[in-house]
Protein backbone atom coordinates (compact mmCIF):
# COMPACT_ATOMS: atom_id res chain seq x y z
CA UNK A 1 0.00 0.00 0.00
CA UNK A 2 1.13 3.37 -0.82
CA UNK A 3 2.15 5.34 1.98
CA UNK A 4 0.84 8.65 2.44
CA UNK A 5 1.92 10.85 5.27
CA UNK A 6 3.94 13.34 6.43
CA UNK A 7 6.57 14.18 8.82
CA UNK A 8 6.65 11.53 11.82
CA UNK A 9 9.49 10.70 14.84
CA UNK A 10 12.90 9.88 12.65
CA UNK A 11 12.71 6.39 12.70
CA UNK A 12 10.46 5.34 15.67
CA UNK A 13 7.57 2.70 15.56
CA UNK A 14 9.11 -0.33 16.43
CA UNK A 15 6.39 -1.89 18.40
CA UNK A 16 -0.30 7.84 18.44
CA UNK A 17 -3.61 8.47 22.44
CA UNK A 18 -4.13 6.13 28.62
CA UNK A 19 -5.56 8.79 27.14
CA UNK A 20 -4.64 11.01 29.80
CA UNK A 21 -6.93 9.66 31.20
CA UNK A 22 -7.27 7.52 33.95
CA UNK A 23 -8.12 5.74 31.58
CA UNK A 24 -3.93 12.29 26.09
CA UNK A 25 -1.43 10.29 24.77
CA UNK A 26 1.78 4.90 24.76
CA UNK A 27 3.19 3.90 21.50
CA UNK A 28 6.32 2.77 19.24
CA UNK A 29 8.34 -0.08 21.28
CA UNK A 30 10.92 0.03 19.90
CA UNK A 31 11.28 3.91 19.92
CA UNK A 32 14.34 5.87 20.06
CA UNK A 33 17.01 3.17 20.60
CA UNK A 34 20.04 4.36 19.23
CA UNK A 35 18.65 7.44 17.77
CA UNK A 36 20.54 10.81 18.15
CA UNK A 37 18.50 13.72 17.70
CA UNK A 38 18.74 17.15 16.66
CA UNK A 39 18.47 20.33 18.38
CA UNK A 40 15.50 20.51 19.87
CA UNK A 41 13.64 24.01 19.55
CA UNK A 42 10.27 25.59 21.57
CA UNK A 43 7.28 25.75 19.65
CA UNK A 44 4.87 28.65 20.93
CA UNK A 45 2.37 29.96 19.41
CA UNK A 46 2.28 33.76 19.47
CA UNK A 47 -1.52 34.01 19.77
CA UNK A 48 -4.16 35.16 22.38
CA UNK A 49 -6.86 33.84 24.66
CA UNK A 50 -9.90 34.80 26.24
CA UNK A 51 -8.52 36.53 29.31
CA UNK A 52 -10.45 34.09 32.50
CA UNK A 53 -12.15 35.70 35.31
CA UNK A 54 -9.98 35.50 38.56
CA UNK A 55 -11.73 34.33 42.12
CA UNK A 56 -11.14 35.16 45.68
CA UNK A 57 -7.47 33.32 46.47
CA UNK A 58 -8.27 30.36 49.04
CA UNK A 59 -6.87 29.97 52.31
CA UNK A 60 -2.66 29.66 51.19
CA UNK A 61 -1.13 26.44 51.73
CA UNK A 62 2.11 25.28 53.52
CA UNK A 63 5.55 26.15 52.29
CA UNK A 64 6.89 23.77 49.85
CA UNK A 65 11.17 23.85 50.06
CA UNK A 66 12.39 23.91 46.31
CA UNK A 67 14.87 21.49 44.80
CA UNK A 68 16.92 20.02 41.74
CA UNK A 69 16.35 17.26 39.65
CA UNK A 70 14.81 14.48 39.35
CA UNK A 71 15.78 13.01 35.87
CA UNK A 72 19.16 12.28 35.17
CA UNK A 73 21.56 14.64 38.13
CA UNK A 74 24.61 12.98 36.26
CA UNK A 75 23.66 15.46 33.23
CA UNK A 76 21.60 18.26 34.67
CA UNK A 77 23.83 20.86 36.62
CA UNK A 78 22.21 22.85 38.46
CA UNK A 79 24.61 25.25 39.87
CA UNK A 80 24.00 28.05 37.44
CA UNK A 81 20.63 28.44 38.72
CA UNK A 82 21.20 28.21 42.61
CA UNK A 83 20.01 32.10 42.25
CA UNK A 84 17.03 30.94 40.82
CA UNK A 85 15.81 28.67 43.82
CA UNK A 86 14.50 31.43 46.08
CA UNK A 87 12.39 32.87 43.69
CA UNK A 88 11.13 29.54 42.12
CA UNK A 89 10.08 28.13 45.52
CA UNK A 90 8.07 31.64 46.06
CA UNK A 91 5.96 30.45 42.39
CA UNK A 92 5.21 27.17 44.14
CA UNK A 93 3.56 28.78 47.29
CA UNK A 94 2.00 31.36 44.84
CA UNK A 95 0.71 28.45 42.71
CA UNK A 96 -0.69 26.25 45.47
CA UNK A 97 -1.86 29.67 46.97
CA UNK A 98 -4.32 30.43 43.56
CA UNK A 99 -5.50 26.72 43.02
CA UNK A 100 -5.97 25.36 46.35
CA UNK A 101 -4.15 22.18 46.31
CA UNK A 102 -0.84 20.93 48.11
CA UNK A 103 1.35 18.46 46.93
CA UNK A 104 0.91 14.69 48.19
CA UNK A 105 5.28 14.68 48.80
CA UNK A 106 7.48 17.17 47.39
CA UNK A 107 7.77 18.61 44.05
CA UNK A 108 11.27 18.86 42.92
CA UNK A 109 11.88 20.90 39.91
CA UNK A 110 14.95 21.26 37.47
CA UNK A 111 15.96 23.52 35.42
CA UNK A 112 17.50 22.00 31.70
CA UNK A 113 18.75 23.43 28.68
CA UNK A 114 18.04 22.62 25.21
CA UNK A 115 21.29 21.01 25.46
CA UNK A 116 20.16 19.20 28.65
CA UNK A 117 17.24 18.36 27.14
CA UNK A 118 18.97 16.90 23.89
CA UNK A 119 21.27 14.65 25.66
CA UNK A 120 18.39 12.91 27.54
CA UNK A 121 16.47 12.48 24.07
CA UNK A 122 19.52 10.84 23.15
CA UNK A 123 19.30 8.20 25.57
CA UNK A 124 17.14 5.48 25.75
CA UNK A 125 13.91 6.88 26.00
CA UNK A 126 10.63 4.69 26.12
CA UNK A 127 7.93 7.92 26.74
CA UNK A 128 8.02 8.35 22.70
CA UNK A 129 7.61 4.91 22.15
CA UNK A 130 4.69 3.43 20.22
CA UNK A 131 3.25 -0.51 20.21
CA UNK A 132 4.09 -1.47 17.29
CA UNK A 133 0.49 -2.20 16.59
CA UNK A 134 -0.23 1.20 16.54
CA UNK A 135 2.29 2.16 14.01
CA UNK A 136 1.13 -0.42 11.82
CA UNK A 137 -2.55 1.02 12.68
CA UNK A 138 -1.18 4.47 11.35
CA UNK A 139 0.48 3.00 8.75
CA UNK A 140 -2.58 1.64 7.70
CA UNK A 141 -4.96 4.54 7.50
CA UNK A 142 -1.93 6.49 5.28
CA UNK A 143 -0.51 8.42 8.20
CA UNK A 144 2.62 6.75 8.82
CA UNK A 145 5.50 5.85 6.05
CA UNK A 146 8.17 3.66 7.89
CA UNK A 147 10.93 4.57 5.64
CA UNK A 148 10.07 8.57 6.20
CA UNK A 149 12.53 10.32 8.53
CA UNK A 150 12.81 13.72 9.94
CA UNK A 151 14.26 16.21 12.56
CA UNK A 152 12.06 15.26 15.39
CA UNK A 153 12.07 19.08 16.33
CA UNK A 154 10.24 19.38 13.30
CA UNK A 155 7.68 17.15 14.90
CA UNK A 156 6.80 17.50 18.25
CA UNK A 157 7.51 21.34 20.34
CA UNK A 158 10.20 20.85 22.88
CA UNK A 159 7.86 21.85 25.41
CA UNK A 160 5.41 19.25 24.67
CA UNK A 161 8.66 16.39 24.73
CA UNK A 162 9.72 18.01 28.21
CA UNK A 163 6.54 17.04 29.34
CA UNK A 164 5.94 13.97 28.05
CA UNK A 165 9.31 13.32 29.97
CA UNK A 166 8.12 14.81 33.37
CA UNK A 167 5.01 12.05 33.41
CA UNK A 168 7.55 9.14 32.33
CA UNK A 169 9.72 10.29 35.31
CA UNK A 170 6.99 11.89 37.90
CA UNK A 171 9.25 15.23 37.52
CA UNK A 172 9.41 18.75 37.50
CA UNK A 173 11.19 20.12 34.52
CA UNK A 174 11.74 23.50 33.52
CA UNK A 175 13.00 24.28 30.10
CA UNK A 176 15.60 27.68 29.95
CA UNK A 177 15.75 29.55 27.46
CA UNK A 178 19.42 30.78 27.07
CA UNK A 179 19.29 34.00 27.67
CA UNK A 180 16.55 32.81 30.71
CA UNK A 181 13.93 35.17 29.28
CA UNK A 182 10.68 34.31 31.41
CA UNK A 183 11.81 31.35 33.33
CA UNK A 184 9.61 32.07 35.89
CA UNK A 185 6.08 31.79 33.69
CA UNK A 186 7.72 28.08 32.26
CA UNK A 187 8.88 27.44 35.99
CA UNK A 188 4.70 27.53 36.95
CA UNK A 189 3.74 25.66 34.34
CA UNK A 190 6.32 22.99 35.13
CA UNK A 191 5.16 23.19 38.76
CA UNK A 192 1.49 23.49 37.93
CA UNK A 193 1.53 20.18 35.63
CA UNK A 194 3.55 18.21 38.34
CA UNK A 195 1.16 19.21 41.06
CA UNK A 196 -1.70 18.26 39.00
CA UNK A 197 -0.52 15.24 37.95
CA UNK A 198 -0.29 14.22 41.71
CA UNK A 199 -3.70 14.73 42.56
CA UNK A 200 -5.68 13.34 39.30
CA UNK A 201 -3.12 10.83 37.37
CA UNK A 202 -1.57 8.20 39.66
CA UNK A 203 -2.09 5.23 37.98
CA UNK A 204 0.80 4.78 36.07
CA UNK A 205 -0.41 2.19 34.06
CA UNK A 206 -3.27 4.64 32.58
CA UNK A 207 -0.26 7.28 31.36
CA UNK A 208 -1.27 8.96 28.25
CA UNK A 209 1.67 11.29 27.00
CA UNK A 210 1.73 11.03 23.16
CA UNK A 211 -0.55 7.67 22.13
CA UNK A 212 -2.55 4.72 23.64
CA UNK A 213 -4.64 2.15 22.35
CA UNK A 214 -7.65 4.24 23.60
CA UNK A 215 -6.44 7.70 21.19
CA UNK A 216 -9.75 9.49 21.06
CA UNK A 217 -10.46 9.35 25.42
CA UNK A 218 -6.41 9.27 25.69
CA UNK A 219 -6.25 12.69 23.54
CA UNK A 220 -9.79 13.95 25.91
CA UNK A 221 -8.40 13.70 29.04
CA UNK A 222 -4.72 15.15 28.12
CA UNK A 223 -6.67 18.08 26.93
CA UNK A 224 -8.50 17.91 30.31
CA UNK A 225 -5.21 18.79 32.44
CA UNK A 226 -3.27 21.06 29.89
CA UNK A 227 -6.12 23.21 29.62
CA UNK A 228 -5.96 23.21 33.57
CA UNK A 229 -2.37 23.65 33.22
CA UNK A 230 -2.80 26.75 31.09
CA UNK A 231 -5.51 28.82 32.60
CA UNK A 232 -3.35 28.14 35.99
CA UNK A 233 -0.01 29.50 34.40
CA UNK A 234 -1.60 32.44 33.27
CA UNK A 235 -3.38 33.30 35.70
CA UNK A 236 -0.22 32.84 38.23
CA UNK A 237 1.32 35.10 35.77
CA UNK A 238 -1.81 38.06 35.96
CA UNK A 239 -1.79 38.02 39.64
CA UNK A 240 1.93 37.43 40.87
CA UNK A 241 4.10 38.24 37.19
CA UNK A 242 6.20 41.18 36.54
CA UNK A 243 4.68 43.83 33.58
CA UNK A 244 7.56 43.33 31.40
CA UNK A 245 7.22 39.21 31.30
CA UNK A 246 5.96 38.01 28.10
CA UNK A 247 2.29 36.33 28.42
CA UNK A 248 1.86 32.71 28.46
CA UNK A 249 0.82 31.26 24.78
CA UNK A 250 -0.20 28.25 23.76
CA UNK A 251 2.07 25.27 22.57
CA UNK A 252 1.36 24.92 18.86
CA UNK A 253 2.65 22.49 16.53
CA UNK A 254 5.42 23.13 14.05
CA UNK A 255 4.01 24.70 10.70
CA UNK A 256 3.99 21.36 8.81
CA UNK A 257 1.84 18.71 7.79
CA UNK A 258 3.33 16.00 10.69
CA UNK A 259 0.57 14.33 11.56
CA UNK A 260 2.48 13.00 14.63
CA UNK A 261 2.84 16.53 15.75
CA UNK A 262 -0.83 17.67 15.03
CA UNK A 263 -2.16 14.60 17.09
CA UNK A 264 0.42 15.22 20.12
CA UNK A 265 -1.03 19.03 19.99
CA UNK A 266 -3.86 18.50 20.31
CA UNK A 267 -4.29 18.94 23.92
CA UNK A 268 -2.53 21.69 24.55
CA UNK A 269 -4.40 23.12 21.43
CA UNK A 270 -8.12 22.87 22.33
CA UNK A 271 -7.83 22.01 26.40
CA UNK A 272 -7.80 25.46 27.51
CA UNK A 273 -11.31 26.77 26.15
CA UNK A 274 -13.10 23.45 27.32
CA UNK A 275 -11.69 23.94 31.03
CA UNK A 276 -12.08 28.00 30.96
CA UNK A 277 -15.51 27.28 30.43
CA UNK A 278 -15.91 24.94 33.50
CA UNK A 279 -14.24 28.20 35.39
CA UNK A 280 -16.07 30.78 34.61
CA UNK A 281 -19.38 28.82 35.28
CA UNK A 282 -18.12 27.23 38.56
CA UNK A 283 -14.73 28.47 39.33
CA UNK A 284 -12.25 26.04 40.39
CA UNK A 285 -14.45 23.74 41.98
CA UNK A 286 -16.29 23.24 38.21
CA UNK A 287 -12.87 22.24 36.73
CA UNK A 288 -12.38 19.83 39.46
CA UNK A 289 -15.58 18.07 38.90
CA UNK A 290 -14.23 17.73 35.01
CA UNK A 291 -11.65 15.08 36.68
CA UNK A 292 -14.80 13.41 38.04
CA UNK A 293 -17.79 13.39 34.93
CA UNK A 294 -17.26 10.84 31.85
CA UNK A 295 -14.66 12.79 29.14
CA UNK A 296 -14.73 10.13 26.40
CA UNK A 297 -13.91 11.67 22.98
CA UNK A 298 -12.48 14.76 21.54
CA UNK A 299 -15.55 15.31 20.35
CA UNK A 300 -16.28 17.10 24.49
CA UNK A 301 -13.37 19.25 24.32
CA UNK A 302 -14.08 20.19 20.49
CA UNK A 303 -17.37 21.13 21.34
CA UNK A 304 -19.02 22.88 24.15
CA UNK A 305 -22.17 21.83 24.20
CA UNK A 306 -20.56 18.19 24.27
CA UNK A 307 -19.12 18.90 27.59
CA UNK A 308 -21.33 16.81 29.98
CA UNK A 309 -22.12 14.09 26.98
CA UNK A 310 -22.50 10.48 27.54
CA UNK A 311 -21.66 9.10 24.11
CA UNK A 312 -22.15 4.89 23.22
CA UNK A 313 -19.30 2.94 24.23
CA UNK A 314 -18.76 2.60 20.45
CA UNK A 315 -20.12 0.00 17.19
CA UNK A 316 -19.90 -3.76 18.47
CA UNK A 317 -16.85 -5.18 18.19
CA UNK A 318 -16.36 -6.65 15.54
CA UNK A 319 -15.47 -10.39 14.41
CA UNK A 320 -11.51 -11.75 13.96
CA UNK A 321 -11.91 -12.81 10.33
CA UNK A 322 -8.13 -13.38 9.40
CA UNK A 323 -8.71 -16.62 9.68
CA UNK A 324 -11.11 -16.71 6.14
CA UNK A 325 -8.57 -14.30 4.51
CA UNK A 326 -6.07 -17.15 3.60
CA UNK A 327 -2.35 -17.82 5.44
CA UNK A 328 -0.12 -15.30 7.36
CA UNK A 329 -3.28 -12.87 8.46
CA UNK A 330 -3.14 -11.36 12.07
CA UNK A 331 -5.82 -9.00 13.79
CA UNK A 332 -3.34 -5.97 14.56
CA UNK A 333 -5.51 -3.71 16.51
CA UNK A 334 -9.37 -2.89 16.70
CA UNK A 335 -10.43 0.26 18.47
CA UNK A 336 -11.98 3.77 17.21
CA UNK A 337 -11.01 6.62 16.00
CA UNK A 338 -12.78 9.58 17.31
CA UNK A 339 -13.97 13.04 16.05
CA UNK A 340 -10.23 14.00 15.99
CA UNK A 341 -8.36 11.12 14.30
CA UNK A 342 -11.10 11.37 11.76
CA UNK A 343 -9.89 14.84 10.73
CA UNK A 344 -6.33 14.14 10.92
CA UNK A 345 -7.32 10.95 8.54
CA UNK A 346 -9.05 12.94 5.56
CA UNK A 347 -6.82 15.53 6.18
CA UNK A 348 -4.29 13.85 3.64
CA UNK A 349 -6.09 14.43 1.08
CA UNK A 350 -8.93 17.01 1.52
CA UNK A 351 -8.80 20.71 3.25
CA UNK A 352 -8.90 21.09 6.22
CA UNK A 353 -12.28 22.97 6.24
CA UNK A 354 -14.10 20.25 4.86
CA UNK A 355 -12.76 17.72 6.91
CA UNK A 356 -13.43 19.23 10.01
CA UNK A 357 -17.02 19.70 8.94
CA UNK A 358 -17.39 15.99 8.09
CA UNK A 359 -15.52 14.82 11.23
CA UNK A 360 -17.68 16.81 13.50
CA UNK A 361 -20.76 14.75 12.17
CA UNK A 362 -18.96 11.82 13.74
CA UNK A 363 -21.47 9.56 16.07
CA UNK A 364 -19.52 6.58 16.82
CA UNK A 365 -17.22 4.45 15.03
CA UNK A 366 -14.74 1.00 15.14
CA UNK A 367 -12.06 0.02 12.99
CA UNK A 368 -9.94 -3.32 12.18
CA UNK A 369 -6.26 -3.43 10.78
CA UNK A 370 -4.89 -6.79 10.04
CA UNK A 371 -1.44 -7.58 8.42
CA UNK A 372 -0.05 -10.05 6.55
CA UNK A 373 2.89 -11.38 8.72
CA UNK A 374 4.89 -12.87 6.07
CA UNK A 375 4.29 -9.85 3.08
CA UNK A 376 3.58 -6.80 5.28
CA UNK A 377 0.76 -6.30 3.62
CA UNK A 378 -2.14 -4.45 5.15
CA UNK A 379 -6.47 -4.57 5.61
CA UNK A 380 -8.43 -1.66 7.10
CA UNK A 381 -11.65 -2.19 8.14
CA UNK A 382 -13.41 1.35 9.63
CA UNK A 383 -17.44 1.80 10.15
CA UNK A 384 -18.55 5.05 11.40
CA UNK A 385 -21.76 5.78 12.49
CA UNK A 386 -22.73 9.64 12.32
CA UNK A 387 -25.37 11.93 14.48
CA UNK A 388 -28.11 12.05 11.52
CA UNK A 389 -29.00 12.31 7.35
CA UNK A 390 -26.86 15.73 6.95
CA UNK A 391 -23.85 13.94 8.65
CA UNK A 392 -23.94 10.96 7.02
CA UNK A 393 -23.91 12.57 3.49
CA UNK A 394 -21.33 15.02 4.30
CA UNK A 395 -19.23 12.30 5.65
CA UNK A 396 -19.61 9.95 2.77
CA UNK A 397 -18.55 12.94 -0.19
CA UNK A 398 -15.99 13.75 2.15
CA UNK A 399 -14.38 9.56 2.32
CA UNK A 400 -15.56 9.56 -1.61
CA UNK A 401 -13.00 12.70 -2.10
CA UNK A 402 -10.33 11.30 0.33
CA UNK A 403 -10.33 8.23 -1.87
CA UNK A 404 -10.48 10.09 -5.45
CA UNK A 405 -7.27 11.72 -3.64
CA UNK A 406 -5.56 9.12 -1.88
CA UNK A 407 -6.05 6.25 -4.82
CA UNK A 408 -6.69 8.34 -7.76
CA UNK A 409 -9.49 6.70 -10.25
CA UNK A 410 -12.27 5.44 -8.63
CA UNK A 411 -15.32 3.64 -9.88
CA UNK A 412 -18.87 4.94 -8.96
CA UNK A 413 -21.23 2.11 -8.79
CA UNK A 414 -23.78 4.37 -6.87
CA UNK A 415 -23.97 7.34 -4.87
CA UNK A 416 -23.68 5.03 -1.74
CA UNK A 417 -20.96 2.78 -3.73
CA UNK A 418 -17.72 3.00 -4.90
CA UNK A 419 -15.22 0.66 -5.52
CA UNK A 420 -11.07 1.32 -6.22
CA UNK A 421 -10.21 -1.55 -8.52
CA UNK A 422 -6.44 -0.68 -8.36
CA UNK A 423 -3.65 -2.11 -6.04
CA UNK A 424 -3.83 -0.84 -3.55
CA UNK A 425 -7.75 -1.34 -3.56
CA UNK A 426 -10.85 -0.50 -1.86
CA UNK A 427 -14.32 -0.04 -1.39
CA UNK A 428 -16.87 2.63 0.46
CA UNK A 429 -20.65 1.70 0.82
CA UNK A 430 -23.55 3.97 2.80
CA UNK A 431 -26.72 2.58 4.93
CA UNK A 432 -28.56 4.26 6.84
CA UNK A 433 -26.58 6.83 9.21
CA UNK A 434 -23.53 4.75 8.75
CA UNK A 435 -20.38 4.71 6.19
CA UNK A 436 -18.09 1.45 5.75
CA UNK A 437 -14.41 1.99 4.03
CA UNK A 438 -12.06 -0.93 3.38
CA UNK A 439 -8.87 -0.97 1.60
CA UNK A 440 -6.25 -3.92 1.07
CA UNK A 441 -3.41 -4.62 -1.04
CA UNK A 442 -5.67 -6.09 -4.75
CA UNK A 443 -10.01 -5.74 -5.02
CA UNK A 444 -10.09 -9.75 -4.97
CA UNK A 445 -9.45 -9.20 -1.16
CA UNK A 446 -11.40 -6.34 -0.54
CA UNK A 447 -14.18 -8.24 -1.78
CA UNK A 448 -13.37 -11.18 0.17
CA UNK A 449 -13.41 -8.97 3.16
CA UNK A 450 -16.91 -7.91 2.68
CA UNK A 451 -18.26 -10.72 2.04
CA UNK A 452 -16.80 -11.47 5.82
CA UNK A 453 -18.96 -8.03 7.15
CA UNK A 454 -22.36 -8.06 8.17
CA UNK A 455 -22.85 -3.92 7.57
CA UNK A 456 -24.68 -2.16 8.97
CA UNK A 457 -23.43 -2.94 12.33
CA UNK A 458 -25.49 -2.85 15.59
CA UNK A 459 -24.01 -0.21 18.31
CA UNK A 460 -23.64 -1.10 21.90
Amino acid sequence: MEQRTTGLIAAVLAGVVSCFCAGILLLLTGLLAGLSLPFLKGGLLAGSAAQATMLPSPTPTQDVSSGVATMDEAQITPSPYAAMLDEAENIQQQVQLLRGLEPFSALECTFISFDELNQLMEQDSPVLGMAEEDAITFQALGLYDPQYTAPLEDEIPADVLLAVLDEQSSGCSVLLQEDQAGWQADYARSYVRALLRQHHYTNTDTDCTLFLPDYDSCLAQRALLEGDVFLLTRQWQRQFGEPEWPEPELIEYPQSDSFLSRMASFPFLYGYNYVQQAYLEKGWAGVDALYSQPLNTTRQILHSNSRTSTDPVGLEPLQDISGTLGPDWDLVKQGSMGEWLIHLFLNTELPEEETLEAAAGWDIDIYQVYQNTTSGELILIWAAQWKNIPAVYTARKAIRDFAEGFYGEVRRISPDEVLVESSPAARIERSNLQTLFITGPDPELVELVRERLKFPFRSQ
